[in-house]
């Protein structure tokens, strides 16, 4: 899968330990195979000096002290680094050295409640990365299936040179509460972030939209930002709602792999939510260094460049109508 690609750097025998439990991978009920993905993770850590290191996040780890008190946990602590050891004691300390059934057999069923603590924040967290990391776990089987089959259709996206993206931007459209008007332009606050090598990004929208008898907005929306050829997209989804968002950048200022931080995008934004149409509209999108708040205002108040750009977009209305009260007609 992928998204341990650049975790497993252990011989082929280490792989054959753990790949049965990797596929199937699943809440923590203590089988053999998590068990045996458990130990072998945690042999892993300790063979880099960092069990120390996993009991402290695991002290810190928010949902791990969630978990811990949905299991009855009353007053959590730490699975302490001497645990960590013992458990893993009766192993030979090679990672690559297979685990045997029968260590399985002894180290299943104890602690049951600890073990579950630290299995499922080794599955989930990249703060330690071992074998049993699975940041998709919640994702059917077949989807990071094809991921892993088709990697070379994602060859041509430019994951590592999106830096200079990389900042808080205010960004201009066109109301698409009401997508019939050129007057009315909404401001959203956009913010570009990489991380894990991977960029990131955010799009807030939080108002009261007095044309539509003060109906309220409230949207947040998270996605990944690629670029293929010659044009850059944010693909994302909304995280209190659902919806579907999709921009193409076809024009930014300055380069994107320039010295410089960009800060300027323009280019197209279509959403999708509740019933269609669907129209895209054009985006202005400037870097801004202090607070960017979401409203709506009227064209005649932002600079004629904005409101240019933005009116120029007529297909963006043409069979539109307005959204529904709680739903993105974008």
């Amino acid at each position: 899968m992928l998204a341990r690609a650049d975790v497993l750097h252990h011989d082929a025998a280490l792989h054959a330990d753990a790949q049965g439990a990797q596929k199937s991978q699943m809440a923590w009920e203590g089988t053999s195979e998590q068990c045996r993905a458990l130990l072998t993770a945690l042999r892993e850590v300790a063979d880099r000096q960092s069990l120390g290191r996993l009991e402290t996040c695991l002290e810190n780890d928010e949902q791990t002290k969630k978990l811990a008190q949905k299991l009855s946990r009353r007053t959590y602590s730490s699975v302490h680094r001497t645990t960590l050891a013992r458990w893993i004691e009766p192993l030979d300390p090679d990672p690559s050295s297979p685990i045997t059934d029968e260590q399985v057999q002894v180290f299943r069923g104890k602690e049951f409640t600890a073990q579950q603590l630290v299995y499922d924040f080794l599955e989930r967290s990249s703060a330690i990365r071992t074998t049993l990391y699975n940041p998709a776990r919640e994702l059917p089987e077949g989807f990071a299936a094809f991921l892993a089959e088709k990697q070379g259709l994602f060859e041509h996206l430019r994951f590592h040179a999106l830096g200079k993206l990389d900042g808080t931007y205010k960004l201009y459209r066109r109301a698409w509460t009401t997508p019939e008007r050129t007057d009315r332009v909404l401001i959203s606050r956009l913010v570009i972030e990489t991380k894990d090598e991977l960029t990131h990004y955010r799009e807030e929208q939080s108002y009261t939209d007095d044309a539509r008898g003060n109906f309220p907005v409230n949207e947040i929306d998270e996605g990944l930002v690629l670029n293929s050829g010659r044009n850059i997209f944010l693909i994302g989804f909304g995280t209190n709602g659902s919806r579907v968002k999709f921009y193409c950048i076809h024009s930014w200022d300055p380069p994107v792999d320039g010295q410089e931080p960009v800060h300027e995008l323009k280019g197209t934004v279509i959403g999708a939510s509740g019933e269609g149409p669907h129209p895209g509209y054009r985006f202005i999108a400037y870097r801004e260094e202090g607070e960017v708040v979401s409203e709506v205002m009227y064209a005649g108040k932002v600079s004629a460049e904005i409101s240019g750009w933005i009116a120029a977009g007529n297909e963006a209305a043409n069979g539109a109508s307005a959204a529904e009260p709680g739903s993105s007609n974008e």
